[in-house]
């Protein structure tokens, strides 16, 4: 008998995906474009080449894990962790759900942190501070290429993801497994550190955003008020940190002045706040006075 079913090809697989994520109740404003990238995934192909290629067959196999992504991603399971990547400033990246996906605010935390570059010296030694995927060291290093760069995290899992990172971007970053500045108090000093916390309150994590709420609560707890992280990392920086040090750190968008007052509390001077480009409170940043 001759099967009379039409072939299926990547465009017939795309028309059923859309609405299916369309019709979603997460939120997925850009259905066309994830269902593509899914399908970018699927085939190991760029996505440029899926739009020349819609009219091509796809396997069973490939039209089977295909639809298993986009019902994944329909109940609301991040797109980044599904495709194991995202892209910061410029840079690709290796994401889990072992780390926070990164997102475009931190790069004003970086950019911050190169701000620097004049009132520091030469040679600066950089220690990144719970580094998840290692994104900001990473692109400490890239863009300061004579800097030294470190980093630290409590995670091991989370810290193979940033090794990888780093050895994918062929960049020389060491990397430490500690809470905080443990490994190095009493035998590091540091120019500056930086960091991107957990600083969301404990009692609104329920309330996130149902992606959100797939990644890992340790990097983004910050505790009853969400500033635990940053009372802890000011008390001990000064101690890591060479004279004239910097500290670094990126904050949600309410807690400017909070954090300004505990580094001034801590023996910070110079204290500023730093707004995105909505204007919004993102970073405060210090010298050790």
């Amino acid at each position: 008998m001759i099967d009379q079913r039409e072939p299926l090809t990547i465009k017939k697989e795309l028309e059923w995906a859309v609405p299916f994520l369309s019709a979603s109740n997460n939120n997925i404003a850009n259905a066309r474009l994830e269902a593509e990238v899914l399908m970018a995934k699927v085939l190991n192909w760029e996505r440029i080449k899926v739009l020349a290629h819609l009219l091509d067959p796809i396997s069973e196999l490939d039209s089977q894990g295909f639809r298993r992504l986009v019902q994944k991603r329909a109940k609301g399971y991040p797109l980044q962790y599904l495709t194991g990547s995202q892209e910061f400033m410029s840079l690709a990246f290796k994401v889990s759900p072992a780390v926070l996906i990164p997102r475009d605010d931190t790069h004003i935390l970086v950019e911050t942190v190169l701000s620097l570059k004049p009132q520091v010296k030469p040679n600066p030694s950089i220690i990144d501070v719970g580094t998840g995927s290692g994104i900001i060291s990473v692109a400490l290093k890239k863009y300061w290429p004579e800097a030294k760069v470190s980093a630290v995290d409590i995670s091991p899992q989370a810290l193979e993801v940033a090794k990888a990172n780093a050895e994918n971007h062929q960049l020389e970053i060491a990397f430490y497994q500690g809470d905080l500045l443990t490994p190095f108090q009493g035998s590091h000093t540091f120019d500056i550190i930086v960091s991107n916390p957990p600083y969301i309150p404990s009692r609104d994590i329920k309330n996130l955003q149902v992606e959100v709420t797939q990644e890992p609560v340790l990097a983004l707890d910050g505790g009853a008020d969400g500033l635990e992280f940053y009372r802890r990392l000011a008390k001990v920086a000064p101690s890591c940190l060479n004279p004239r040090g910097w500290l670094a750190v990126e904050i949600g968008f309410d807690q400017g002045e909070a954090v300004k007052r505990i580094f001034a509390d801590n023996g910070f001077e110079s204290v500023k706040v730093v707004q995105d480009y909505a204007g919004l409170d993102r970073v405060v940043y210090g010298v050790k006075s």
